[in-house]
């Protein structure tokens, strides 16, 4: 059984050095020639509030400060409401997690959806049949397209204190990535095995 290589990205310093995860500061990125967030001047930030530390019970806002979804966890499940209350998402912790969210992903096991690079190194999604990669980044994991008409990173999640910031470039929300991308977050970061 695989780890969540994700979730221990931003463990203590040892964790990052046996995982082969290693903070690169501030320079510039080496995974092809990409763009850092910064350089999209169009990117939408939502914020996971964390008052306990955890990304299973918290709430996601908006720039606007709105709140976007509720996340709460008891000990077999994770269920993300909307604003609105309507259950959007399910994540059912068992040995091998399910999730399922409303108008965007079938029922299926985590593994399958998010599926573990050869190396390791690496998480790929397909989503409106074309295929990304989420790949550790620095202290950041960022979603990048695997073909030419969606190259570049396009989100980018980070962390800092009893939060967790989720950037996503405003053609990747109007493609539907916001949704998936609140998504891959909450697993990446949930600490759980999610193969």
């Amino acid at each position: 059984m695989y780890t969540n290589p994700f979730s221990s990205a931003w463990g203590s310093p040892e964790s990052r050095e046996s995982n082969g995860w290693s903070s690169v500061g501030s320079v510039p990125p080496t995974f092809g020639v990409l763009p850092s967030m910064e350089d999209i001047p169009s990117a939408m930030i939502f914020t996971f509030n964390m008052p306990n530390s955890s990304i299973l019970n918290c709430s996601v806002f908006g720039s606007n400060a709105a709140p976007y979804f509720t996340i709460t966890t008891n000990s077999t499940s994770t269920t993300i409401h909307r604003r609105s209350g309507e259950v959007f998402a399910v994540i059912n912790w068992q040995s091998h997690p399910t999730i399922q969210a409303r108008g965007v992903l079938d029922p299926q096991r985590t593994a399958q959806w998010l599926r573990l690079s050869q190396d390791r190194k690496r998480r790929n999604m397909v989503v409106n049949g074309r295929a990304y990669t989420w790949y550790p980044r620095g202290n950041a994991i960022c979603l990048h397209g695997t073909d030419t008409s969606a190259a570049g990173e396009i989100a980018r999640i980070t962390r800092a204190n009893n939060s967790v910031t989720l950037q996503l470039s405003i053609s990747a929300f109007n493609s539907g990535f916001f949704e998936t991308s609140i998504l891959a977050t909450i697993l990446f970061l949930s600490g759980r095995d999610i193969d």
